[in-house]
């Protein structure tokens, strides 16, 4: 995991920030929005981005199979 967000650290680190925030100190979405200065919505799309770029590097061979599903 931790290999997997400095690489998307690399990317975006905004987005990391997103992670920290609503899933390692426990902020509601609402409060990761206002802390952001982001819409609840731009937070809920880009948590639902992260995730699964994250599921990639992270279980790379069930996103393979995923894909010839």
């Amino acid at each position: 995991m931790d290999r997997a967000l400095n690489e998307l650290d690399a990317i975006n680190d905004e987005m990391v920030k997103l992670v920290e925030l609503r899933y390692f100190l426990g902020c509601t979405t609402e409060e990761t929005a206002a802390l952001m200065q982001l819409s609840k919505a731009t937070v809920n799309r880009q948590l639902r981005f992260i995730k699964s770029w994250l599921y990639v590097r992270i279980c790379p061979g069930a996103a393979a199979d995923q894909a010839r599903a």
